[in-house]
């Protein structure tokens, strides 16, 4: 009789349930809202991806006649892993023994599988901003520091994801990556220079600094502090922050594993290498170059004492700067951006009597701003909400409060393994499995997917922003 009652509850879920809790994350996660799913061949978990790196350079205007030689289009191979995402839930065994004579069981199993349908959104829309190792941007030192002493930076990025990094371990190992060129530190003699086995070793979100643990120091002391002439931040520029260690936060110890998350626009805008391909401006590709800056404007010459301070958003320096910096980069235009809450307000704020609303296609797709609400199904779909230059405003509380984003939408791709994308586990026809040991049933919800930009130098990051 249990076994013909798990059936019956099995297919009744089938029928009922798990099509509209898959149809509903489809629609709800951010990045199917953001990008379009590419069409690869894949071999196993892997797949190369082809991008343009270089232009033809056999195009020349000729007096006599004579032709150019002939030449390629450069394009290199991006070697992509569909990263696993799960989600696993249970039911007590004694709800399913009772099903047929209390069917509260379906609803209750209903309500675990969308509450887990939530959880697994959640998951997937962090990582869409910080998944990987890239889990934000630092551009200035909060104040000066002894030599040798921890110091904070500013910086905007995933605090909730490095409290709970370190509360596993810590220091948290960092390297710092500079957007100008891609370089790598420790090490090099014009940017700062961290030590093996120092990084963060704590994380302020109201404050938006973190603690670098022995960090930056120079032997200047007092008074120079970390600004002395062999560790100079390069003015208004832009550093990725990227954990290298320790090893228990890099694998899948404690459910947490760095290395196997899907990467989120931070690693693909941030990384030196993102899917083997360098960024570096030695010997890497200009196509894999996302521009990046601050509002820091650091004063001439060294030492020279940090200022401290988040300006506030400003249109023309800030929005429009990092939207022309992209087109002379990229000749590309951005077509949305991406920020926080906060940010958003800000720009309501900023924006007051200049704002267009056109109330007869509010709601509709072509109507200038259908007001301000984050609505995200509206919003991500590009129907409705806030816009900067004919560009939408996009809105994720997972993008930290001090920075915006200007993404270019066809450079990126969703690599999703399989054709049936977002599923539950029932490969042997059942939904739901017994526990061993144990008297409960469990279900399972399973993604394997990675997020790809194709064309980094089409994208942009401002950081350094008033919060």
């Amino acid at each position: 009789m249990a076994t013909a009652n798990l059936t019956t509850l099995d297919a009744l879920l089938k029928e009922h349930v798990i099509d509209e809790v898959i149809e509903s994350l489809n629609n709800e996660v951010d990045v199917f809202r953001l990008f379009e799913k590419g069409s690869f061949s894949w071999r196993g978990r892997l797949v190369r991806i082809a991008i343009h790196v270089a232009r033809n350079s056999g195009v020349h205007f000729s007096g006599n006649g004579t032709l150019p030689t002939a030449g390629v289009q450069g394009w290199e191979h991006m070697e992509v892993l569909a990263e696993r995402l799960y989600g696993r839930g249970e039911i007590d065994g004694e709800a399913i023994e009772a099903f047929g004579d209390d069917d509260s069981v379906i609803d209750d199993t209903e309500a675990e599988m969308n509450m887990l349908k939530k959880d697994v959104k959640n998951a997937s829309n962090r990582a869409m901003v910080s998944g990987g190792t890239v889990i934000g941007f630092m551009y200035e030192q909060n104040a000066l520091s002894v030599a040798g002493a921890p110091d904070d930076w500013l910086f905007d990025g995933d605090f909730d994801r490095i409290n709970d990094l370190l509360a596993i371990a810590a220091p948290l190992e960092i390297r710092l990556i500079r957007f100008s060129d891609k370089l790598v530190h420790p090490g090099g003699a014009t940017s700062p220079v961290l030590a093996a086995g120092q990084g963060i070793s704590a994380a302020d979100k109201a404050a938006g600094t973190i603690t670098l643990d022995e960090g930056l120091n120079t032997s200047a002391g007092v008074g120079a502090g970390d600004w002395g002439a062999a560790a100079t931040l390069e003015a208004g520029d832009v550093y990725a922050v990227e954990i290298i260690g320790p090893a228990v936060v890099m694998s899948d110890v404690n459910q947490v594993g760095l290395n196997h998350e899907s990467l989120g626009v931070y690693s693909n805008l941030g990384l030196v290498a993102p899917f083997g391909i360098s960024a570096a401006t030695a010997g890497g590709f200009e196509s894999m170059q996302a521009t990046g800056f601050s509002t820091l404007a650091i004063p001439a010459g060294a030492p020279a004492a940090p200022a401290g301070v988040r300006l506030p958003l400003d249109l023309a320096d800030h929005l429009q700067e990092c939207r022309d910096r992209i087109f002379d980069k990229a000749g590309e235009e951005v077509d949305c951006w991406l920020t926080s809450v906060k940010q958003r307000s800000k720009y309501v704020a900023l924006s007051v009597g200049t704002i267009q609303t056109d109330f007869t296609n509010r709601g509709k797709p072509g109507g200038l701003d259908q007001g301000f609400a984050i609505d995200g199904n509206k919003q991500m779909s590009g129907g409705g909400g806030l816009g900067f230059g004919g560009t939408p405003v996009y809105v994720s509380r997972h993008v930290a409060s001090g920075h915006w984003i200007g993404l270019k939408r066809d450079s990126w791709r969703v690599a999703e393994r399989g054709n049936r994308g977002m599923h539950f586990m029932q490969k042997d026809g059942a939904v739901l499995s017994r526990v061993q040991d144990r008297d409960a049933y469990e279900f399972t919800l399973k993604w394997y997917y990675n997020l790809v930009c194709v064309a980094p130098n089409c994208n942009g990051v401002i950081a350094g922003l008033e919060i």
